[in-house]
């Protein structure tokens, strides 16, 4: 017996297809926060495509220069925009060596609007919509704290290239790098 499509059946599949939901690509914000330890300090709102990315992306895609050190446990942030250890040709940790203090990029997250110590390095540390990080160079203090809203709030192109604080960021002396 042979099939034969029908006008009914080409309809139901028809609608079939139609009435199902459309898979439309989940797009999140997060924000950044880095304090460069001489007063600088950056901010910057990134979107992305998915539900999460790590804090490693986040804080490439809001356009630092970031120079990382691969380690047993992943990477090691060395140096962000050139503050910091300048890996290869130093030590990741280059300043905790001798008597003096001990300062490397410490990576936080902002839980209840105070900042906590991520317990698991940037490129594992999942990110979501609405979430914010942050970056000190520091022996043990966090950048000021930013909320959400403070950072994306306003972002009309939330793009990190566009926000970002690499080269064309805000700086939290309310000044844009970029002059917007």
């Amino acid at each position: 017996m042979r099939f034969r499509p029908t006008l009914l059946g080409l309809a139901v599949a028809t609608l079939a297809l139609l009435a199902s939901p459309a898979t439309a690509q989940e797009v999140g914000k997060a924000g950044v926060v880095v304090d460069f330890g001489n007063g600088e300090v950056k901010h910057a709102c990134v979107e992305f495509d998915g539900p999460e990315i790590n804090g490693l992306q986040l804080l490439e895609m809001a356009g630092f220069d970031v120079d990382t050190q691969s380690q047993s446990l992943g990477e090691t942030v060395c140096a962000i925009n050139g503050t910091g250890c300048d890996y290869p040709n130093q030590a990741c940790f280059c300043s905790c060596s001798g008597s003096g203090e001990c300062v490397f990029w410490i990576y936080w997250i902002l839980e209840g609007g105070d900042w906590k110590k991520s317990s698991v390095g940037a490129g594992t540390q999942p990110v979501g919509n609405g979430d914010v990080n942050g970056w000190s160079w520091s022996s043990k203090s966090p950048p000021p704290v930013r909320t959400f809203d403070e950072i994306c709030g306003d972002s009309v192109s939330p793009k990190a290239a566009d926000q970002g604080g690499g080269d064309s960021g805000e700086s939290d002396s309310g000044e844009s790098d970029s002059g917007k």
